[in-house]
């Protein structure tokens, strides 16, 4: 396996494949720990190498254009700017971790805390959600508090208040004190979703934005992925309260992490402090680079207030013109139409939907959803390898054409099939095609366009209003899920997310412009070609 590594250390898509049998074999089989540190060593060490090759010397012709193309945009960058970007995404990474571990953690949570605290369906579906709907309130707020007192800072307060809510949900013991803990732990969401994936897309170099951005959604499927992996080796116990608690770790990371990677240079421009965002740029960029992209972002600040100023009176005043208004209305129908995929509810309810197709054990039903959510953070890692290479058009167009087909397959299959252990497996066969459609379109480049359309004076209020729509949409799903399932079906179910998905896929295939090798005043520049 180590040798299969090193010789394929430039490829990105082989240290994946490899990772899925050691995860496996981390499951079924014992390994004494000098082999589990070995393999983990190599592995870890493969995989920064495959996702940070952008010069791969690839002998297919039909890349060179694209390697040429990467050539210009990494010319003068040392190893230096890339340990400092990938630490830089590590850090702020956290913040999808932390999301996506309470994604992964309530999925085992659900079978075991209503042996403590009854609880009926819809209180059930309401606790599920109760991340969504304040998480949706505090995207409201956010965009506006990170202009006032910066990503970093926002995302530090976001990682205090979510240990604040593991510690009030280790310590629940009703209901109420359930719901207001995880309100509580909506607000953290909510702050992380909105400043983590902007403060990427402003402080990353051009050839590197894509995967740099993509990172949150990629170690957000890492999170999920490790909530349910951790929900299956704490299945045995039955300690619900054991595995909230565990969830607190990727919060400490994120706020101690904070203090050791640089404030974003477009916030420190647009607050007048040109030589600290100078700083900031020439930490991951060549000194000629920096200079220039500081005067770039500048010019466009410049520009933008000119024309129409900052504020909320400003914000809407943008709106009355095409160039601010067509990027900002795509975003809205991108970050709606990601909910409504259902793939925050399929996530959280997983074992619950295995299990109700015939699959009985609980072990059996968590074993099906760690299944599904390797998956995912494989594909993830796939495609935000390839996100900078082919774009992010092509990879949403493919995605969301698969989830379509997938969903019309699942609901089928609950539809006619009758209960047992073959319907239980042509589900989950359904399911791991439905995560690999949205794991390679919406749910990779979901935050990459969501920060990379906006332009820069309504970037974090847009971004602020698109996740706030993309966060209720998703907790009304999820807080109602199990009573469209008592009204229609979970045929009925998938059928209408295959339906509101299609939308997405024709929005994605004849409105949605290509990004990609693209800076973002260049993006902001081709939306005002277009008047």
């Amino acid at each position: 396996m180590i040798n299969i590594l090193n010789k394929n250390k430039n490829n990105p898509i082989i240290p994946i494949v490899v990772f899925f049998y050691i995860y496996l074999y981390l499951i079924f089989f014992d390994l004494d720990n000098q082999s589990k540190y070995n393999i983990t060593l190599f592995y870890i060490k493969n995989l920064i190498l495959g996702y940070f090759s952008v010069n791969n010397n690839s002998k297919n012709p039909n890349l060179k254009k694209h390697q040429l193309k990467d050539e210009d945009n990494n010319r003068g960058y040392n190893n230096n700017h890339t340990i400092m970007a990938f630490f830089i995404m590590f850090i702020a990474g956290m913040g999808g971790v932390l999301y996506g571990y309470d994604i992964g953690i309530i999925n085992g949570v659900l079978l075991f805390i209503t042996r403590d605290i009854p609880m009926n369906s819809l209180q059930l579906g309401i606790i599920v959600g109760a991340v969504l709907i304040p998480s949706a309130l505090a995207t409201i707020v956010t965009g506006k508090l990170a202009d006032w007192f910066g990503r970093r800072l926002m995302m530090q307060i976001s990682s205090l208040v979510f240990f604040i809510s593991v510690i009030f949900l280790v310590l629940s013991n009703s209901y109420y004190m359930l719901l207001y803990s995880r309100w509580l732990q909506g607000l953290s969401v909510g702050i992380v979703v909105i400043v983590v994936p902007l403060y990427l897309a402003e402080i990353m170099p051009v050839h590197l934005r894509g995967r740099g951005v993509g990172v949150f959604q990629l170690l957000l499927t890492f999170g999920i992925l490790l909530g349910t992996f951790i929900n299956y080796l704490l299945a045995d116990t039955h300690d619900w309260k054991l595995m909230f608690a565990t969830s607190a770790v990727p919060a400490v990371i994120l706020f101690i992490g904070c203090f050791f990677i640089p404030k974003s240079p477009r916030w420190l421009l647009m607050k007048g402090h040109s030589e600290k965002a100078l700083k900031s740029l020439k930490s991951l960029n060549p000194i000629a680079k920096a200079k220039s992209e500081r005067d770039s972002i500048n010019n466009h600040l410049i520009q933008d207030n000119a024309e129409v100023g900052v504020g909320l009176a400003s914000f809407i005043r943008a709106l009355g013109r095409r160039h601010f208004l067509v990027p900002f209305l795509i975003v809205i129908f991108v970050a709606i139409l990601g909910q409504t995929t259902g793939i925050n509810s399929i996530l959280q309810y997983a074992a619950i939907i295995i299990s109700h197709a015939g699959l009985s054990s609980d072990s059996g039903a968590l074993l099906g959803t760690n299944l599904i959510t390797a998956v995912n953070f494989i594909v993830t890692f796939i495609a935000l390898c390839l996100v900078d290479r082919v774009g992010r058009k092509f990879l949403l167009t493919i995605g969301t054409a698969l989830v379509t087909a997938s969903l019309i397959y699942c609901g089928c299959i609950y539809a006619f099939c009758p209960l047992g252990d073959t319907k239980a497996i042509l589900l989950m066969i359904g399911l791991v095609v439905y995560i690999i459609g949205f794991a390679i379109g919406p749910g990779a480049c979901i935050f990459i366009i969501l920060s990379e359309l906006l332009p820069s004076n309504i970037r974090s209020l847009g971004m602020g209003i698109a996740i706030c729509l993309n966060s209720l949409v998703g907790g009304v799903f999820a807080s109602y899920f199990l009573s469209f399932v008592e009204d229609i079906g979970y045929s009925g179910v998938f059928w209408v997310c295959a339906g509101l998905t299609f939308i997405y896929f024709l929005i994605v295939a004849f409105v949605l412009p290509e990004t990609k090798n693209k800076s973002l005043e260049e993006i902001e520049e081709s939306f005002i070609k277009q008047k």
